[in-house]
């Protein structure tokens, strides 16, 4: 389930015009270890080698990973990893070598925090980013 979740990060907004994709293109979940909470997520080469984004865009990625994967039953963090090796600290200077937890700083809001009366589909995108489990 973790896989799909992700992979379903990675294909981005259905509309794009509201929301930018910031997964390089290209990128692709390998494999998913959960143990003690932690998923791991291995990402292929690709990942490592374009993921060239600010310090506060990679915030935004690793934060909508590590916010969609804990929506899980018993997933407390997340550990990201590229072809199987950790990622160090990056050239923007965001350390990968840690686990992610929850975090909501970023998240403008959700569906249940809105009301339906508020606006016709409190589920539209525009208002809720979460992604869909098909």
């Amino acid at each position: 389930l973790v896989m799909s979740v992700v992979e379903n990060l990675i294909s981005g907004p259905k509309n794009l015009a509201s929301a930018t994709k910031l997964f390089p293109e290209g990128t692709e979940v390998e494999n998913v270890k959960i143990q003690g909470g932690c998923a791991k997520i291995s990402f292929n080469r690709t990942f490592g080698e374009k993921l060239n984004l600010s310090k506060e865009e990679t915030t935004l990625l690793i934060q909508s990973i590590a916010n969609t994967v804990t929506e899980l039953k018993d997933i407390e963090t997340v550990k990201i990893v590229c072809a199987g090796d950790e990622m160090g600290t990056l050239s923007n200077g965001f350390d990968m070598n840690v686990s992610f937890s929850r975090n909501q700083t970023n998240v403008i809001g959700t569906a249940a925090e809105m009301s339906a009366d508020a606006y016709d589909n409190p589920y539209d995108e525009k208002y809720y980013m979460d992604v869909p489990l098909e």
